[in-house]
C-alpha cells in the first residue's frame, strides 16, 4: 500500500533541516536535475538531495495495479503474458 499507510514520515524536508542539513528536492528520475543537485556548495551544513520518484515510472502497466506493486503475484498466466508484453512494448519501443 501507500507508504503513508505503513508509516507516515511527515515532512521530511523539515526534520532534515532541524538537523542542519542543507535539503535540495529534485525529480529522481531526471539525472541532469540530480547532477546539478550535487554541484551545490552548502555553507548550511551536510548536503540531502532528496529525490522524488514515481515506482511506476515508464511503465504504465505498473501504473494500472498502483498501489498494490510490492510482492505482486500474478492471478492468471494471462496477466503473466499481460506484463510481459507491456515491458516489451515500452523497453523495446
Amino acid at each position: 500500500g501507500a507508504m503513508a499507510s505503513v508509516l507516515g514520515l511527515g515532512n521530511v524536508v523539515a526534520k532534515l533541516m532541524a538537523f542542519g542539513t542543507h535539503v535540495i528536492e529534485v525529480d529522481g528520475h531526471d539525472v541532469e536535475a540530480i547532477q546539478r543537485a550535487t554541484e551545490t556548495q552548502s555553507a548550511e551544513g551536510a548536503l540531502v538531495i532528496l529525490a522524488r520518484t514515481n515506482p511506476c515510472q515508464g511503465m504504465d502497466y505498473l501504473d494500472q495495479r498502483r498501489p498494490k506493486l510490492h510482492y505482486v503475484r500474478f492471478q492468471s498466466e494471462q496477466e503473466a503474458k499481460e506484463l510481459e508484453e507491456a515491458v516489451r512494448k515500452q523497453l523495446y519501443f
